[in-house]
């Protein structure tokens, strides 16, 4: 059963692969020794839209994020000189379709390091920017923007004083299902915007409250009016007042010209977002369900497919910390959560009327608290 899901998961997924030339910058005065993937979701690298459909499909290198950049800037950058770590704490490849363009973008946050006598990581270099272009074909066009992203980090730790750089400590943190549990045990969330999910998880926003400019809390949502002066054009993942956490429309809808924090109303392992406006109608104002991550948020929130987005589909959507995956809030996409719990699908389908939002909600507050009872049995 293992390697059947592991033969169709790879089907699932488009791999690409870098053009191999040398990078277009240069020195020999150190080369990457080791590349640490320390994303949330680490089983791909983004998703592209095929066809008409723009049907939604998860892409990946060949042997994986760490592995593939590791050989390449072995054989593309430099093999000789002192020898550094880098860690990839965000790395995600998405496009964005408009009315009447499309844009494709690699955007990450990578840190390098050296070890210092005791063995402990230091940081001497950390970059987070994105690269992107628009075109015919963007999908063809996210290899070279890759090579752009590694080129623009390179070039500026080269020119950085990296060499007399003594390094500030670099933590890696503990697992992500211990983490996960924890946000089974908080309640309310400090105030702040949350860039991704790595500073959600540690409950440590990196934009104060004071500098955002909130509109009123108006049709489930509220806007941040000031977003783009904040943060520019990088993504972002949840925004809290102290007592209400809200999450990003981007983190499960591409948008055109819009973007919102709609609430969270349960958190764990599971979030159930109320956000049933998106879920009626997707179509309006050029909305269509997509994973374009969080900054896992490293990673990646996986997309849904547009065909699973009918009128009236649902009253929300529901995130799976422990996986990226995104679900509508209705009897389908319970049901696709549910197949990993035989007993409680089980009890699911055995309710003549399951079909309300009373219930699904019922349902995630009890999978939270089984996923939590689980994971702190595993790592406390």
């Amino acid at each position: 059963m293992a390697i059947l899901w592991a033969v169709c998961h790879a089907q699932a997924q488009q791999l690409i692969t870098l053009p191999e030339e040398p990078l277009p910058v240069r020195q020999d005065s150190f080369k990457i020794e080791t590349v640490i993937d320390l994303r949330h979701f680490r089983d791909h690298i983004g998703v592209i839209q095929k066809g008409l459909g723009n049907k939604k499909v998860e892409i990946n290198f060949p042997d994986g994020l760490a592995s593939y950049v590791d050989q390449y800037l072995e054989r593309n950058y430099s093999s000789t000189g002192e020898p550094l770590i880098l860690i990839i704490s965000d790395f995600w490849v998405g496009e964005e379709t408009k009315a009447l363009s499309e844009k494709g973008f690699v955007e990450a946050t990578m840190t390098l390091c050296r070890r210092d006598t005791t063995g402990q990581l230091r940081a001497l270099y950390t970059l987070s920017d994105r690269v992107q272009s628009g075109g015919m074909d963007v999908t063809a066009a996210h290899p070279n923007r890759i090579r752009q992203w590694l080129t623009l980090f390179l070039g500026n730790v080269t020119t950085s004083d990296w060499k007399k750089n003594p390094g500030e400590l670099y933590e890696i943190g503990v697992e992500l299902n211990a983490e996960v549990a924890s946000l089974h045990e908080m309640q309310t969330f400090p105030a702040g915007l949350y860039q991704n999910v790595g500073e959600l998880l540690k409950a440590k926003p990196s934009i104060a409250a004071e500098r955002l400019k909130i509109s009123d809390f108006q049709d489930h949502k509220i806007k941040i009016k000031n977003l783009v002066d904040v943060v520019g054009k990088k993504r972002v993942f949840a925004y809290s007042d102290g007592q209400q956490l809200y999450m990003s429309s981007a983190q499960y809808q591409s948008r055109q010209m819009v973007h919102y924090f709609a609430p969270v109303r349960e958190t764990g392992r599971f979030f159930l977002i109320e956000d049933y406006l998106g879920t009626q109608n997707p179509a309006a104002n050029g909305m269509m369900v997509v994973g374009i991550g969080g900054g896992l948020i490293g990673g990646a929130i996986a997309g849904l497919a547009a065909s699973q987005m009918n009128a009236n589909a649902g009253e929300g959507f529901i995130i799976d910390f422990k996986t990226g995956k995104t679900y509508v809030c209705n009897d389908k996409g319970i049901l696709e959560i549910l197949e990993e719990f035989t007993e409680a699908k089980e009890r699911y389908l055995g309710k003549k009327k399951r079909r309300s939002i009373a219930v699904w909600r019922s349902c995630i507050v009890y999978l939270n608290r089984l996923s939590y009872q689980k994971s702190a049995n595993e790592f406390h």
